[in-house]
């Protein structure tokens, strides 16, 4: 299968998100969607695109076994969204509307909504990834345009407060990047960037956003020079640790020479800077001259995207273009454990370009791969070094996650 990723994750190409229902979802208007079920229930998303426009399905399966999907009773939301599950709902984000919807599942494996309620008077503009779920009455969203977190309530659906962080803004890169907010401790961190609007020069630190999860409020930016443009990381017992990979080597291309070497830095819950007796070369460590994220979630293992020293580096060097490096399949997958610091190349799967990140469901990686030939995507179930077929599906696949 000849796989070609596209990158649409927090780094050059944001996604605005937009989300509405169809004739499976209850309007919220008393019509009938069944009781809600006990049984697994596991959320899928991909999305099928053409020229002019993409459209995003939300399935609702018994489990991630082996299996092709069928649309039918799919959820359809158009345009760029976000989906998240937490508390057995599934909660949509529309970036047209700013809208979010919380959803349950009923005993037939559909959706019925329960509740919405938008930020569009807070003035924001599209979701980016910055959503993360505290606790059932407590989620954020990390607005970067509006330098703001808004405070909401998962159960109520209802914004809270809001509290500004002004400390995001840089003079002379107008343009942030956020990434995937984690808790840690009674916090909550997020990588952050600093970019010119055209991508071609960015602040060469790894940086990372903290507020305080308990008393909603900005707590620091912690900033570090040792290893460059971040927008990954992982927790691990109780600390932060930020991947900086310069978007891949990617400001190596707009900035030719040496490409720098990627590298791990430590937050650990309650500083206000990243640890200086902590550094981790990256590319020692993995034997791969660079990375493309790194992703945690499952116990003490990580994955990641290393550069495979097989693939030509002439290539990087001639493409100048971001959307064209991303594309690239320079790339393969590697399982970590972290404790033990034993890393496993995965090759059973194939080269890829920088997509979409995995999903983590119960302990277990979920990574998606796309033949560009037949526009069909298989997700594969990544537990330790075994690799297993999981979903296929028409499309690119988006995300999975457990809803209950």
């Amino acid at each position: 299968m000849r796989c070609n990723l596209r990158w649409v994750a927090c780094g050059i190409l944001f996604a605005l998100l937009a989300g509405c229902g169809d004739s499976s979802v209850d309007d919220g208007t008393g019509g009938s969607g069944g009781s809600v079920s006990s049984a697994d229930a596991f959320m899928f998303v991909n999305r099928v695109r053409d020229p002019s426009s993409r459209t995003n399905f939300v399935s609702v399966l018994s489990s991630l076994a082996a299996q092709e999907i069928e649309l039918t009773n799919a959820l359809e939301v158009p345009g760029f969204s976000r989906f998240r599950t937490y508390d057995e709902s599934v909660f949509t984000f529309n970036g047209e509307s700013q809208q979010v919807t919380r959803y349950a599942v009923t005993d037939d494996l559909t959706l019925r909504e329960e509740g919405r309620f938008s930020m569009v008077n807070l003035g924001v503009q599209g979701f980016r990834t910055s959503i993360v779920f505290i606790s059932p009455e407590r989620a954020y969203y990390i607005d970067p345009v509006g330098f703001q977190v808004v405070v909401w309530n998962p159960a109520t659906m209802e914004i809270t407060t809001t509290f500004p962080i002004p400390e995001l803004e840089r003079d002379g890169f107008p343009f942030i990047t956020i990434g995937v907010p984690l808790v840690v401790g009674d916090y909550v961190a997020t990588p952050v960037s600093w970019r010119l609007d055209d991508q071609s020069n960015v602040i060469p630190a790894t940086g990372l956003l903290v507020v305080s999860a308990v008393t909603d409020e900005f707590t620091t930016i912690a900033e570090d020079m040792r290893c460059g443009v971040s927008a990954s990381g992982f927790v691990f017992e109780g600390a932060y640790y930020a991947l900086g990979d310069w978007d891949a080597g990617v400001y190596s291309v707009y900035n030719p020479g040496p490409t720098p070497s990627p590298c791990l830095v430590r937050w650990n819950a309650g500083d206000l800077n990243f640890d200086p007796d902590y550094v981790l070369d990256m590319a020692a460590f993995t034997g791969s001259p660079q990375l493309a994220g790194v992703f945690g979630g499952a116990g003490d293992s990580i994955v990641a995207r290393v550069y495979d020293t097989e693939v030509d580096v002439d290539t990087i060097q001639e493409t100048i273009d971001p959307d064209e490096y991303f594309n690239l399949e320079l790339w393969r997958w590697a399982q970590i454990d972290f404790r033990t610091q034993e890393v496993s190349r995965l090759g059973e799967l194939d080269l890829t370009g920088i997509s979409f990140n995995p999903s983590v469901v119960d302990g277990v990686y979920y990574v998606p791969q796309i033949d560009e030939e037949t526009q069909t995507s298989v997700l594969f179930a990544v537990d330790g070094t075994s690799v297993t077929q999981s979903v296929r599906a028409t499309g690119d696949i988006i995300t999975v996650g457990r809803i209950r």
